[in-house]
């Protein structure tokens, strides 16, 4: 094989290489991820699509179990909350506008030990952006074009070893919705982050900082996918 073909498969290797990298979200570029020991985490109920760092993320995989984990979150706090406020800055669409500056708000409320205040407010956050989804999207409508999570969670698959390249962004971000809006008819009450969990039980098993940290990086990494993909929203109002 000559040089000019050698060059042009190196070059076309290259480019390919550059394509995969660009369905990733930024936080997984140019970094040796265990993708498959990330999808077991995001099972837990610790979002990583688009936030925390790098470097958070290798010590939640090198972390023993989940209880670990939840300690590792707590103690990468101020690097969470950082890689956070960063990756909020990527994020311009008008119509994601209220809810950036909310979800800054958590950050602030987290870094005034106002665990509580974050989470809450993270997930009334995350409910109102899945609501305004569906209301542009009649395809994830329940009947009579209302919002129900089980309509929409049959509608948002999740990440699996099979799931193609090009939709496992997508779907490791649905992993985490689903992991969130898991149903909650306690007690016991769950230890890891719970929508429902959040509203309804209140208290020091679902109000901690790992899970007010969790809340607000789901919604981050959700409102930075919506600006990525540019999907239609129909906020309230």
């Amino acid at each position: 094989m000559d040089e000019s073909r050698n060059q042009a498969f190196r070059l076309a290797g290259s480019t390919l290489w550059e394509r995969l990298q660009d369905l990733d979200p930024e936080n997984w570029r140019e970094d040796q991820l265990r993708r498959l020991d990330m999808l077991s985490i995001m099972e837990e109920g610790i979002p990583l699509v688009w936030t925390p760092s790098a470097d958070v993320i290798r010590d939640l995989l090198d972390a023993p179990d989940a209880p670990a984990r939840r300690k590792v979150l707590e103690q990468q706090a101020t690097a969470v909350i950082e890689h956070c406020r960063t990756v909020l800055s990527h994020v311009v669409r008008d119509d994601l506008a209220a809810e950036a500056d909310f979800l800054t708000d958590c950050l602030d409320s987290i870094s005034s030990g106002k665990y509580a205040a974050a989470q809450t407010l993270a997930s009334s956050v995350l409910d109102t952006v899945l609501r305004a989804m569906v209301r542009a999207d009649p395809s994830l409508q329940g009947r009579k074009g209302r919002f129900h999570f089980e309509s929409l969670a049959a509608k948002l698959p999740k990440a699996s070893p099979d799931t193609l390249v090009g939709q496992f962004r997508a779907y490791c971000v649905h992993t985490s919705i689903h992991k969130a809006y898991e149903p909650y008819f306690g007690p016991p009450v769950p230890e890891e982050y719970n929508r429902h969990a959040t509203a309804h039980a209140a208290g020091p098993t679902q109000i901690t900082l790992a899970n007010a940290l969790a809340a607000v990086m789901l919604a981050v990494g959700m409102v930075r996918e919506l600006e990525e993909t540019r999907r239609p929203l129909s906020p309230a109002g």
